[in-house]
């Protein structure tokens, strides 16, 4: 817990707005359902994890605790 922020969450949180559009109501992506809201955050959240890499990692954060090489 000594490494704990709220800062690390808000900007996950940030991320995740700006890289999802459907968190934000008056775009045409908006999710009208709750089953499609909920696939497309895991999508977006398995695509942030395994697929994209991060500008300070330099790898993807699965690389990174060594989930996959």
């Amino acid at each position: 817990m000594a490494m704990a922020s709220t800062s690390f969450v808000e900007n996950f949180n940030l991320q995740l707005r700006m890289g999802l559009r459907r968190f934000t109501r008056l775009t045409n992506a908006f999710s009208k359902s709750l089953d499609h809201h909920r696939a497309m955050q895991a999508i977006y959240i398995a695509n942030f994890n395994f697929c994209r890499k991060h500008g300070t990692l330099k790898k993807t954060p699965a690389m990174a605790v060594k989930l996959r090489s």
